[in-house]
């Protein structure tokens, strides 16, 4: 829960070389409207979600920016990630 209930919060860049996320880390940042997972650009270096709570009470309109179409499939399906699919995003795509 390292920024549980941060208000203050938002965006954060999750950086290539996380291996995983823990219970709670984001719960609760109502301004967490970006979550910029762009420097992951090999499917096998998603890092684990611990849990679906990781992210939970963050804003309706919160998107998780990925870099590819590769990267959106990868993420979306992955364990505990695909709790969030709705919110997935291909940055720059229009």
């Amino acid at each position: 829960g390292a920024f549980f209930n941060c208000q203050r919060l938002g965006s954060v860049t999750i950086p290539n070389g996380v291996t995983s996320i823990g219970n709670g880390v984001f719960q609760g940042c109502t301004s967490l409207y970006i979550i910029d997972l762009t420097a992951f650009t090999n499917p096998q270096s998603i890092p684990t979600l611990a849990n679906t709570n990781a992210f939970q009470g963050i804003p309706a309109e919160a998107q998780f920016q990925v870099s590819s179409q590769e990267m959106y499939d990868a993420f979306t399906a992955a364990t505990n990630w695909s709790t969030y699919a709705s919110k997935f995003v291909i940055k720059g795509a229009t």
